[in-house]
């Protein structure tokens, strides 16, 4: 029997196929053969016919879907532009607070450089009426010396004969007098300038003093007011931010389900078309087995001993070597050189941590087949973005004649090429290059035995 070394262990492999029954006749398997050829080129490339096809109410589900996320958005992005209004309304008013604070910080200045003024004023006034006091009270020591009125009294009597005794006589009396007289009419005069100044001045500070106090009660009504509104503003800017990034993720969320609707629908339309393609196969190879049915029986009645021989030696030939398993298998050709295949390989090995995403190619992002066929675009050489088209296009090579560049297959069922699911670039020494799944990255890794297909493929 058969058995394939294990890249990986060196183990054999016990392959997860049958040998064909030593009773089939060589006819009947020639029919077998024929049909599966026929089928795999009538079959489409790009359906997966072992992948199940949406149903019509899991499309229609996943549309509902996507509109009710379209209806998500619609309403969190009406809820942005009324917090946007909101804001903007905010931010009007701001402006008008912020132009009162403005004017009340200017009064403020204003109000504080008056007060200043006055009580410099204030303070002059005073100064001038302490002078005009000095001379008020110079002005009664000397009253007090010739007595306040010469027109009566003892003590004028006496003054004025003392006057008269001393030198100069009366005359001297008579200038002392009038100096006197003008003396205290400049003073009083004077005192009542320097008085009412004061009193002008205290008046003006204190009024100056009110309206200061006013100006700043005002100034902290402004501040207070401002404080609020920039806290109300900072709020609803805030509420923006976080409604815009509810929309944000509603919007992406609308494009996630978009692209799944799409993808079921034409999932759906490509198994519809796929199934019609394998019922049409199904028919031709039953119409071509009949065909050949009819053949075979014409030619048995024409010579059944002939007949007899050719089963007879049909049973010996039926114990075929391995390498005849490729018989199952569409047989391609190799079109690439060795350099082909090492920079196919290097282009992989150079894009290792990408991410896997299905249906991608490159540049950033790659599924299996996407991987390969960009690898291979590369250097120049162009394949279908298709595990089961890339398996079917190349030349069959065994395990154990891998070169690095050739394709590796994985399948379900490993006799089966429409069951291949996955491919990899072979690395050397047992290891490969492959984008495996959804959550992870391309990386380089140990070829596992599991749904092993007994032949790689060299594009």
């Amino acid at each position: 029997m058969y058995r394939q070394s294990s890249i990986v262990s060196g183990r054999p492999l016990a392959p997860s196929w049958r040998r064909p029954s030593r009773h089939i006749r060589p006819v009947r398997l020639s029919l077998l053969l024929s049909g599966i050829l026929a089928l795999c080129a009538i079959l489409p490339a790009a359906a997966n016919p072992h992948k199940p096809t949406p149903t019509a109410s899991q499309v229609h589900a996943a549309q509902v879907h996507a509109a009710q996320v379209a209806t998500d958005v619609t309403k969190a992005r009406a809820r942005v532009i009324a917090a946007q209004s909101r804001l903007d309304a905010l931010s009007t008013e701001l402006e008008v607070l912020v132009e009162r604070w403005n004017g009340a910080q200017a009064a403020l200045v204003e109000a504080n450089n008056q007060f200043l003024v006055t009580k410099a004023a204030q303070a002059s006034a005073v100064a001038r009426a302490q002078f005009a006091q000095i001379d008020v009270d110079r002005l009664a020591q000397q009253s007090y010396q010739i007595g306040p009125d010469l027109a009566g009294g003892m003590g004028q009597w006496v003054a004025v004969v003392d006057s008269i005794a001393r030198s100069g006589g009366i005359s001297d009396l008579t200038n002392r007098t009038a100096d006197l007289g003008y003396v205290s009419q400049a003073s009083r005069k004077s005192m009542a300038d320097a008085n009412f100044m004061r009193a002008q001045a205290v008046a003006a500070t204190e009024q100056t003093s009110l309206a200061l106090a006013d100006v700043q009660a005002k100034q902290a009504v402004a501040t207070s007011a401002l404080t609020a509104m920039r806290a109300r503003a900072q709020a609803q800017k805030a509420e923006v931010g976080q409604l815009t990034t509810v929309l944000t993720t509603a919007t992406r969320s609308l494009a996630a389900a978009q692209r799944a609707a799409a993808s079921l629908a034409h999932q759906r339309s490509a198994g519809l078309a796929a199934a019609a393609a394998a019922r049409a196969a199904r028919a031709a190879r039953a119409k071509e087995l009949a065909r050949q049915r009819a053949q075979q029986q014409n030619s048995n009645s024409s010579g059944n001993s002939t007949g007899s021989a050719a089963s007879g030696s049909g049973n010996n030939s039926d114990r075929h070597d391995p390498s005849s398993y490729i018989g199952h298998y569409q047989q391609g050709v190799s079109h690439t050189s060795a350099q082909q295949r090492l920079g196919a390989l290097a282009y992989a090995r150079a894009h290792i941590g990408d991410p896997y995403v299905a249906g991608y190619d490159g540049p950033h992002a790659f599924d299996c087949s996407g991987l390969t066929s960009a690898g291979y675009r590369s250097v120049g050489w162009s394949m279908i973005h298709f595990s089961q088209s890339q398996f079917l296009a190349g030349e069959k090579i065994p395990l154990a004649d891998l070169q690095p560049g050739d394709l590796v297959f994985y399948a379900t069922d490993p006799a089966d090429w429409h069951t291949i699911h996955h491919v990899v670039f072979y690395a050397g020494n047992g290891m490969m290059i492959e984008a495996p799944h959804t959550g992870a990255f391309v990386r380089e890794w140990p070829i596992y035995p599991q749904g092993l297909v007994p032949y790689g493929a060299r594009p």
